[in-house]
């Protein structure tokens, strides 16, 4: 099992969604914990990973020797990746 780490950034892009929208997102997150690889899919040229919730997406590090899931940014699809 992984600890799950949220940044300052995330949490502030957390607070501006609407509040199913971030309890979908949560569950998704809380859910990865145990096996990150298998939810998370890397992103070309970059350490980090993504999570697809619906519409929005989680960017996130996976530290495997500390087990940590480090989530760095929150947002919609559209947006996240600019």
């Amino acid at each position: 099992m992984y600890e799950l780490r949220i940044s300052q950034e995330a949490i502030s892009q957390l607070s501006k969604l609407e509040r199913p929208i971030v309890r979908r997102i949560m569950k998704k997150l809380e859910e990865a914990k145990a096996d990150p690889h298998r939810f998370f899919k890397r992103l070309s040229d970059s350490r980090e990973s993504k999570i697809r919730v619906g519409d929005y997406r989680a960017i996130a590090l996976i530290l495997e020797k500390e087990k940590i899931l480090l989530v760095s940014l929150v947002g919609h699809r559209k947006k996240i990746y600019k």
